[in-house]
């Protein structure tokens, strides 16, 4: 009985170290995919907050507002990604939890906060 369960038990070991190795050799391929695909989906966050904020912003010039500056772009581009992942989670039928809160108003902050990084730099670039 008990060598019926070490044999178990080593067969499950080459196994999962079989699994492992596998996962292991693609795990740099992995790595750079979910990178790539992080960074797509930034920068489509960002055309598509770009494309509304500068809309707006227009709007907003009269009153002395500028919204395109950190704290205002921050602070919207958190309220843009809560209210745009709330429907699109309702759409679904998915269940609104506050994890899944945090993790897009997170992307929001991320967005707007590296905002300058993400775009292309404004204005007339002389190759510099």
């Amino acid at each position: 009985m008990i060598r019926m369960i070490f044999e178990a038990l080593f067969l499950l070991l080459l196994f999962l170290l079989q699994v492992g190795g596998v996962v292991l050799r693609w795990l740099p391929f992995i790595l750079k995919a979910i990178w790539y695909l992080a960074q797509l989906g930034l920068r489509l966050s960002f055309v598509a907050y770009q494309f509304l904020l500068t809309r707006v912003q227009s709007l907003v010039a009269r009153l002395g507002v500028d919204l395109l500056i950190n704290p205002w772009r921050t602070g919207i581009c958190v309220l843009l990604s809560v209210s745009i992942g709330m429907l699109v989670l309702m759409l679904a039928g998915w269940s609104i939890t506050p994890p899944a809160l945090v993790a897009i108003a997170m992307h929001g902050l991320v967005v707007g906060y590296i905002w300058d990084q993400l775009g292309p730099p404004t204005g007339l670039g002389l190759g510099v």
